[in-house]
């Protein structure tokens, strides 16, 4: 994979964490609220979106640790 084509891909991974991280933050508010699910339902429910976005927020990081390192090798 050419030096540009790393950078393009990288690009995209960082678009679509970025599109997840509000995503996972709506659902934890909003989607439990008209669910049905019984409260501890909800709970674990909870967690594991928090678990996502938290982790989006964390691969996020990661990409643009990365892609600024390969820009500057360009």
């Amino acid at each position: 994979m050419a030096h540009k084509e790393k950078i393009d891909a990288l690009r995209e991974c960082l678009r679509t964490e970025e599109a997840a991280i509000p995503v996972y933050s709506k659902h934890v508010s909003d989607a439990l609220f008209l669910s049905g699910i019984k409260q501890e339902g909800q709970a674990k429910v909870r967690d594991i979106l928090e678990k996502l976005k938290n982790d989006s927020l964390r691969h996020r990081a990661i990409l643009e640790a990365i892609l600024t390192q390969l820009e500057k090798a360009k």
